[in-house]
């Protein structure tokens, strides 16, 4: 389990929010880019809970508009990142 510095958690946190808030609102597309921008920070960080839950917003986000294909494969991210946890 990888240690993530408070600073860059308070960054991830506000990218979950802000991501949230534009989902919240009906703004699909820059929920989508928030997100995604935490997927990468997550990954750059080596920070596999950050990385399944934005990976889970993301397939969420997806299922809300109907796009089923893209939110399994989000999906499965969050699956094969949780089986890695536990090895």
């Amino acid at each position: 389990m990888s240690i993530v510095s408070k600073d860059i958690e308070l960054r991830l946190r506000a990218q979950n929010n802000l991501a949230s808030e534009f989902a919240y609102i009906g703004d699909y597309a820059k929920s989508l880019i928030y997100y995604l921008e935490g997927i990468d920070i997550a990954n750059e960080n080596d920070s596999k809970f950050w990385l399944s839950i934005f990976n889970e917003n993301v397939a969420n986000l997806y299922a809300s508009q109907n796009d089923f294909v893209q939110s399994l494969e989000f999906y499965k991210k969050v699956k094969k990142n949780k089986r890695r946890d536990r090895e």
